[in-house]
C-alpha cells in the first residue's frame, strides 16, 4: 500500500483500514456486476476513535491479507 514503507513480514504496522475496505468493496461490486448483472452500493466511511491519526485515517497494526479476506466474506454474504 502506498504512503509508507514496510519492514517486511505479513504484519503491516500502519495498515490503512479505510483503503483496504475501499479496495475490497470495489472488488465485490465488480464481482456482483459480473455474476448477477447488478452492482450494489457500498459506502465506506472511516472514523478514528483515537483522534490522533494522520488526516483522520484509522491505521492499526494488522495483517492486511486477513483483513481483506474477512471483509470479502462479509461483503459477499451481504450482497447476495
Amino acid at each position: 500500500e502506498a504512503g509508507h514503507v514496510r519492514s517486511g513480514g505479513i504484519i503491516d504496522p500502519h495498515c490503512n483500514v479505510a483503503e483496504v475496505c475501499q479496495v475490497v468493496a470495489f472488488r465485490i461490486q465488480e464481482r456482483c456486476a459480473t455474476i448477477t448483472g447488478r452492482t450494489p452500493t457500498v459506502n465506506v466511511e472511516a472514523f478514528s476513535a483515537a483522534g490522533g491519526d494522520e488526516h483522520g485515517i484509522p491505521r492499526l497494526s494488522y495483517v492486511p491479507f486477513f483483513l481483506r479476506y474477512i471483509l470479502e466474506e462479509i461483503l459477499k454474504n451481504s450482497c447476495r
